[in-house]
């Protein structure tokens, strides 16, 4: 894998666990927003999974 890929899956899978992490922050203070907080962690995890496979696929 060429060096500017390995940055870039670096960059989106930061914003990936960001996602996670902002999803259940939100959940744990705002409980009326227990829908959306947990959208945006689930929105989070499949962007994970999918940069992780296609990482996994270019590697190859």
């Amino acid at each position: 894998m060429k060096e500017w890929q390995k940055i870039t899956f670096n960059a989106l899978a930061n914003v990936a666990v960001a996602l996670i992490a902002g999803g259940f922050l939100k959940v744990f203070y705002y409980q009326k927003d227990e829908i959306s907080g947990v959208y945006v962690a689930s929105m989070g995890l499949v962007a994970l999974v999918l940069v992780s496979y296609i990482a996994k696929r270019i590697e190859k």
